[in-house]
């Protein structure tokens, strides 16, 4: 465990936006969490779990608030076989591995890892941002996979009741980009996560995600049943060339998560608006739409965005048309079980539509070719961050009747 004062958060919010003489501690192992408790004590703060930094914004009033905690520990078990499996699973699941990897392990090290051994089901996730604590968070997805898919356990320490939990896969309630660490901020922090993993072997071969971009990918290649590091790879390209690095260029990824409606409202939508894009939705869990949007964090493909190594904080003590559409009803809550139609419409034509692409105000931009990217110049600060996101809101839901929903957390 490492203590650290004047640790600065800007440089750890990828938007470039914090204080820089807040209170961190890097866990090494799960004992320091107990131990850290103690420091916050005597302090008076409160401990809070912190990952990469690649969705999260900071306020300058969190330094005498917060003792963050960020963990530091990279190792990766692999046990084999599933124990756990009844008989009527096992032949589908003959091959499934069980690997625990710590929290503090970036993603996309951890997938790349995992390609190595041979193990499928986290590729299509490769070059996500953030560790892989944050995974199960908002259960991250892309080109048709998400994290829930994979995960077996997370291993958790309850700051409320003071004692570590495992949560089973069902017991992690995951839903659309959401799940119980998400509906309760701070309250656990994730020490290491286990997951089930195909053992590829000539009976058992990778899927290709059947996603455009992917598919054409291997045909200009003139690939036809590609290995798993050769998706490993067509993911990272396809992502590269999407979205702007944020050493070069501030930002926080897609700033706005893609809504989702009823089918009956999407139809009202496709009256005013023939072309706007759209596609089935069905939710894996319980979930609530709001107003006439549904928002939840992070769409797969075109949203992502890659994560690269960030430089060592050398200032910190510590060396580590024009048409109006009124407001449609709410929707009701979404169960799994549903039967209703729902679908995702596309959050950056929504904002590119209204006009908004490259639009500038004060310090923040949207990015010139990718309207669900805010961009920073490291000068602007939080209250003009959310003026800005406030004004896009409402130039989108003036025009299609559509509330956005910011992806980033906001901790103040």
């Amino acid at each position: 465990m490492e203590y650290c004062e004047n640790y600065n958060l800007k440089n750890h919010s990828t938007l470039k936006i914090g204080p820089v003489n807040a209170k961190v501690v890097y866990i090494d192992k799960k004992e320091d969490i107990e131990q850290s408790l103690e420091i916050a004590k005597k302090q008076n703060l409160i401990p809070y779990p912190l990952g990469g930094g690649s969705n999260t914004v900071f306020s300058d009033s969190v330094v005498d608030k917060y003792l963050f905690l960020i963990p530091r520990m990279s190792s990766i078990k692999l046990f084999g076989k599933r124990s756990d499996l009844k008989n009527s699973e096992r032949s589908d699941l003959e091959e499934n591995s069980l690997i625990t990897i710590d929290a503090g392990l970036e993603w996309d090290k951890a997938v790349e890892q995992t390609v190595e051994m041979d193990l499928s089901g986290l590729e299509a996730l490769s070059w996500i941002p953030g560790l892989v604590g944050a995974s199960p968070v908002q259960n991250i997805g892309a080109y048709g996979a998400e994290v829930k898919d994979s995960i077996h356990t997370v291993h958790t320490y309850d700051f409320r009741e003071k004692k570590f939990v495992d949560f089973s896969n069902e017991e992690c309630e995951f839903e659309y980009r959401n799940s119980i660490f998400k509906k309760s901020p701070g309250r656990y922090f994730i020490y290491a996560v286990t997951f089930s993993l195909l053992k590829i072997s000539a009976k058992a071969r990778p899927s290709v995600p059947q996603y455009k971009d992917v598919i054409s990918y291997f045909e200009t290649r003139n690939i036809i049943s590609p290995t798993l590091k050769e998706i490993r790879e067509s993911i990272i390209e396809i992502r590269k060339a999407k979205l702007p690095n944020p050493l070069e260029t501030p930002n926080a990824g897609s700033y706005f998560g893609n809504p989702i409606v009823s089918k009956e409202k999407a139809e009202i939508l496709l009256q005013k608006f023939p072309s706007m894009p759209m596609f089935d939705f069905e939710p894996s869990s319980s979930v609530t739409p709001t107003s006439l949007s549904f928002p939840w964090r992070r769409e797969s493909m075109d949203q992502e965005y890659f994560s690269s190594e960030k430089s060592p904080d050398h200032n910190s003590t510590c060396q580590s048309p024009s048409l109006r559409l009124e407001t449609l009803p709410s929707s009701p809550r979404i169960r799994k079980d549903d039967k209703q139609e729902y679908k995702k419409l596309f959050a950056g034509w929504l904002i590119d539509k209204a006009g908004l692409k490259g639009y500038e105000n004060n310090n923040f931009s949207i990015h010139k070719d990718h309207a669900l990217v805010i961009i920073g110049n490291e000068k602007g600060t939080l209250s003009e961050l959310l003026e800005f996101e406030s004004y896009i809101k409402q130039k989108v839901f003036e025009i299609f009747g559509v509330e956005l929903e910011r992806e980033p957390v906001i901790v103040n």
